[in-house]
């Protein structure tokens, strides 16, 4: 790992209290009162959002220096990971876990991909005299890309019940991945350990 990756791996480490101050603050009052303000307001919230612009730029280079490059990669996360290749039945108990913390999280992503493909919607007709009336409506989403569009409703009916993607936010969605993989992985490694 080179000294400049190195800098920028402490830069984004240390400064990560700073920018949870400034993610709460901007939460707290709004962000665009804040930034025509003046004062000693103005002076602390221009600074941190200088600190949160490094920051920012450093996280995206850092990420693709994890992608592009095999030394970053497995300095990094095996330090993240406390990968520890010592001797021949530990390396065995690592790809074991590697091989658990892999196929559960593909099981997983099966999963959401099912969940973001499948549209439900369950509507009531209006004018009807019998009550039980309605319809079941039962889609796939399959897009390249995200459209907003949603299940079209007929004018003489409500609609009781919707679903037509999974309601967690991208962001959300791989943090959960990351948390998953890693957890498995560690989860895994602590119980073949115990075993042996």
């Amino acid at each position: 790992m080179s000294k400049i990756d190195k800098i920028a791996y402490k830069y984004v480490l240390y400064v990560l209290p700073l920018i949870g101050i400034l993610l709460v603050w901007g939460f707290i009052e709004d962000p665009t009162a804040l930034s025509v303000s003046v004062g000693v307001k103005r002076f602390f919230w221009d600074i941190l959002g200088w600190f949160f612009m490094a920051w920012v730029a450093l996280s995206f280079y850092l990420s693709v220096r994890l992608v592009i490059s095999s030394e970053n990669r497995n300095s990094f996360l095996k330090k993240l990971v406390k990968i520890k290749d010592s001797d021949e039945r530990e390396e065995f108990i690592t790809g074991q876990a590697a091989k658990f913390s892999l196929l559960s999280s593909t099981a997983i992503l099966f999963m959401f991909l099912f969940l973001s493909l499948i549209r439900v919607s369950v509507n009531k007709d209006i004018n009807s005299i019998d009550e039980k009336k309605g319809s079941i409506s039962i889609g796939m989403n399959i897009t390249p890309f995200q459209i907003n569009d949603r299940i079209l409703k007929k004018e003489k009916s409500i609609e009781m019940f919707s679903y037509s993607g999974m309601p967690i936010s991208n962001s959300l969605l791989i943090l959960f991945l990351i948390s998953w993989q890693l957890g498995s992985y560690r989860l895994s490694l602590r119980d073949k350990f115990q075993s042996t």
